[in-house]
């Protein structure tokens, strides 16, 4: 079996939450209760917070900013963001609220000579799924596995706690889901590990999840079965220098009874001793050579899963590039249909358009033919327009004449002038009436 992946997230705040208010959450860890001041102290290796760790070293910056502005970020975040309550009313955030989520991407030290690669791709991963709000990646390399340590904040006004995928899950529920929270924060969450799987790990030949799930324990619980395992570790090494000193007491014997005249015995003794001891070290040989299988069956299967996965991706990419070519072909198909759709509109128009030309050319000649007879008729008629014009004007200047007559007549006459008219008009009808050479016959 290989070994598992490991990438864990929390959130922190400046003061612990307490276990009142997280008792629906089924968390057994109490790093719930640590606060950020406490988590970037260890991360730094500040002192009074390195007790679990036998020679402390700083943290190796590998992208972002330093651990102190980190904090000051997520201090500004704080002082910045509220909150509104249900009567609209602005607040400041709890003490308890979540400021800053961390995490922590780890492999077993077995591994260790994939971890370069890993952690690229690791890092890739986070900056893919967080963008600009990841802040600061560090490295320790003091503790039993390599691991890196990742730092994210919100946006001031945002909210921290929808960078956790099992706490944005929970957040975003129905109040009828709600009765079935930890269902929901355990699914959202097993698809965060997945995604990491598949985008990470998978292609290192690192399993899911291990043989045996490790069980989450409390820090103090953690530290207290670490020193169990220190406390074992000095009861072997006193038990192996019991077993050197009975190894001593038997070399005295053997000499002892060598001197006492049991030579025989003891030879046969030696002989048997040889013996055992070439049996031992067989065995001992056996051991290694079947631990170095084992070593190396498991980097084997490691191989067989990276070169599996590669080809997986290999046929991915043949794959998505033979579609790519289909596509490529069907796009080329339809625009050169589309282009011969084109060039038979153009060679159409083109066609009407010289068509247009012709009939065009024919009425402008058949109009030019009809200007001219115009011309030709419009021409006797100018000389008439001219005569009539001239007429015109004499009779307009016969006319005002007339009128400057009449009126000087009306001046003469004043009111008698209708009076006059009148009898002249009367006089003149008479005369007409009289002369036999205008009435009818």
């Amino acid at each position: 079996m290989a070994s598992a992946q490991f990438i864990h997230i929390e959130t922190y705040g400046k003061k612990s939450a307490k276990k009142a208010e997280r008792k629906n959450l089924n968390h057994n860890s109490d790093v719930r209760q640590t606060t950020i001041s406490g988590v970037m102290a260890e991360a730094r290796r500040d002192e009074g917070f390195t007790s679990h760790i036998d020679e402390p070293h700083a943290p190796a910056l590998l992208w972002g900013s330093p651990l102190q502005e980190v904090e000051q970020m997520a201090e500004d975040y704080y002082n910045n963001t509220y909150t509104v309550d249900k009567n609209g009313k602005q607040k400041r955030l709890r003490s308890d609220a979540s400021i800053i989520l961390a995490g922590v991407i780890s492999i077993d030290r077995k591994d260790e000579e994939i971890w370069h690669d890993y952690k690229k791709d690791a890092f890739k991963f986070l900056r893919e799924k967080y963008g600009d709000k990841l802040k600061s990646v560090i490295e320790h390399v003091d503790e039993a596995h390599p691991h890196i340590h990742f730092y994210v904040l919100e946006d001031i006004g945002g909210k921290l706690n929808d960078l956790h995928d099992g706490k944005k899950a929970v957040a975003n529920l129905t109040k009828e889901e709600k009765k079935n929270q930890q269902f929901h924060y355990t699914k959202a969450m097993t698809e965060f590990q997945d995604s990491f799987y598949e985008k990470v790990s998978k292609k290192y030949g690192l399993d899911r999840i291990g043989e045996k799930p490790r069980k989450r324990v409390s820090r103090n619980e953690y530290l207290k079965q670490q020193k169990e395992r220190e406390n074992a570790n000095l009861i072997l090494n006193e038990k192996m220098d019991q077993i050197k000193d009975l190894n001593s007491i038997v070399k005295k014997a053997e000499k002892k009874g060598s001197d006492s005249g049991y030579k025989f015995a003891i030879d046969d003794f030696k002989n048997k001793s040889v013996l055992a001891k070439i049996s031992f070290s067989m065995s001992k040989e056996v051991k290694l050579t079947k631990e170095e299988n084992l070593r190396l069956i498991k980097k084997s299967n490691r191989q067989i899963k990276l070169q599996k996965h590669w080809r997986e991706e290999l046929e991915k990419k043949e794959n998505e590039t033979e579609q790519l070519k289909k596509d490529h072909a069907l796009e080329l198909s339809l625009q050169f249909q589309k282009n011969k759709e084109t060039s038979k509109n153009l060679y159409l128009t083109l066609q009407k358009n010289e068509i247009l030309k012709k009939e065009n050319s024919e009425l402008l000649a058949e109009n030019n033919m009809y200007k001219n007879d115009l011309e030709k008729i419009i021409e006797p008629l100018k000389g008439e327009i001219s005569k009539l014009t001239a007429v015109n004007k004499l009779f307009s200047k016969r006319d005002k004449s007339t009128q400057n007559f009449i009126s000087k007549l009306k001046d003469f006459y004043g009111e008698k002038y209708n009076t006059w008219l009148k009898s002249i008009l009367d006089h003149e009808k008479r005369n007409v009436s009289n002369d036999k050479s205008l009435k009818p016959k």
